[in-house]
């Protein structure tokens, strides 16, 4: 009854540890390879470009892109929104959905801006022309700034014109 018990015993750890071993023997050379993925291991290694380009070869015309602004600039300086159109003509081979994207801006010193977002969702096809609406909400203090320098303005102007 020993004998069987050690019997079943060593053939369970033989049926855990064999995979094992034999998986680091496999790995020897790359043992990294275990645990990080090929893809991620190039990246690390230098070969991101390469491997970005094999993974996604439609994205190479994105530096060329240039969006060209519609003349509809919108602010209302009661509330500090604002909302603007663009145009763009998608490079890429395949349609793409935009259903949000949002951005914060701030100066030099981290302060807040704006939130810029993206006013409604939008379908970018390949080489058409699609419209981005675009809007966005000032700061309280880019708000006040901007109030301020508008009446400055209305004041100099109101004052030239006499």
């Amino acid at each position: 009854m020993n004998r069987l018990k050690w019997s079943l015993r060593a053939i369970t750890i033989c049926c855990t540890i064999m995979p094992l071993f034999l998986t680091i023997v496999a790995y020897q050379g790359n043992l990294m390879g275990l645990i990080v993925p090929p893809q991620i291991n190039g990246l690390m290694s230098g070969n991101g470009r390469e491997i970005m380009q094999q993974t996604l070869p439609d994205l190479g015309n994105l530096s060329s892109v240039r969006p060209v602004f519609n003349n509809d600039f919108k602010f209302n300086a009661d509330d500090g929104t604002f909302s603007s159109s663009m145009n763009l003509t998608s490079p890429l081979n395949t349609s793409i959905t935009l259903n949000s994207l949002s951005t914060t801006l701030t100066d030099e010193n981290g302060t807040i801006l704006c939130i810029v977002k993206l006013g409604e969702p939008v379908i970018l096809t390949p080489g058409k022309n699609s419209t981005i609406q675009i809007e966005g909400t000032l700061s309280q203090n880019s708000s006040h700034s901007f109030k301020k320098k508008a009446l400055i303005l209305q004041i100099l102007i109101s004052t030239l014109g006499k």
